[in-house]
């Protein structure tokens, strides 16, 4: 790694509390590269977070900031908008360096150490193209989650997870029953010793990427067509009336990546953050 130039960028909005001691987290990578650029995104900020971030910039850590951002639609639709923001600035300024770290700046950071992302950069780095993060305890990430049955999870899993959460419930499913079921059941604990795990899409709030590989791709966080109807029966499907109009970004992305760069996107079972556990679902 130390003969690599990588950048790591991430949106934040209303991160005050946390945004310096993150972004302290993730500075420690530096020190393992040959050059090393941090830039984040943030918008419509109300809690001091522009504040703090103006003061630390430098020619080393990159800002973007706008206002009114908002009135684009969901949050999934913002945070492909600050995402696409983010790869335009690095395919403007850093698009001769090797790798881009994709990262979330909140609490998944806890505990975090670079010494775990140098690590894998000392193992073959010609087997993947992308590396996702597993996390601390069971998986949640399930709405970023794309993948066919594997010796983690025996059951594909190709759709929105919410989005078939809320077309169950329109059937006369209990809403609760349902979560369980396709998202509960996906929350697997996986092995930090397990091989590298081949995913269609992936994040777990961190993803490594080299930079060939995300040439002409982006992010798109609206729902270009029901990912569930293959899995319910088509009358019952046309009858609950509109998908969410919103889908998770990632999946997008790394759908481009695949079938413009054929792309190899793992989930890295060492590559370890934090899950929040309001993210995982209660079994009992």
């Amino acid at each position: 790694m130390d003969k690599l130039k990588v950048v790591v960028c991430g949106t934040i909005k209303n991160g005050a509390k946390t945004i310096e001691k993150n972004i302290n987290s993730l500075l420690e990578l530096q020190k393992y590269c040959l050059d090393f650029k941090m830039v984040l995104y943030e918008n419509d900020s109300t809690d001091g977070t522009t504040e703090i971030l103006n003061k630390i910039k430098s020619d080393t850590i990159h800002i973007i900031s706008e206002q009114n951002i908002n009135v684009l639609g969901g949050r999934t639709v913002i945070l492909s908008w600050g995402r696409n923001k983010l790869l335009e600035y690095i395919n403007t300024k850093f698009s001769d360096y090797d790798y881009v770290i994709m990262s979330d700046l909140d609490d998944v950071l806890k505990g975090f150490k670079g010494k775990m992302v140098q690590k894998e950069f000392e193992k073959d780095l010609s087997k993947w193209d992308v590396l996702t993060a597993n996390c601390i305890g069971p998986y949640y990430d399930i709405y970023a989650l794309r993948c066919k049955k594997n010796k983690i999870w025996e059951l594909d899993l190709q759709y929105d997870c919410w989005d078939m959460i809320n077309h169950t419930t329109k059937l006369g499913f209990n809403r609760g029953l349902s979560t369980l079921i396709h998202v509960g059941n996906f929350q697997k604990v996986i092995p930090i010793k397990e091989q590298l795990i081949s995913v269609d899409s992936a994040f777990g709030g961190m993803g490594i990427y080299k930079m060939a590989i995300i040439k002409n791709c982006y992010y798109n966080g609206m729902m270009e067509e029901c990912s569930c109807k293959e899995y319910l029966n088509q009358e019952y499907h046309f009858i609950m009336g509109k998908c969410s109009p919103t889908t998770c970004e990632h999946v997008s992305f790394h759908k481009q990546i695949r079938e413009k760069n054929n792309g190899r996107i793992f989930i890295c079972p060492s590559l370890l953050v934090y899950a929040e556990p309001q993210h995982i679902v209660k079994k009992n």
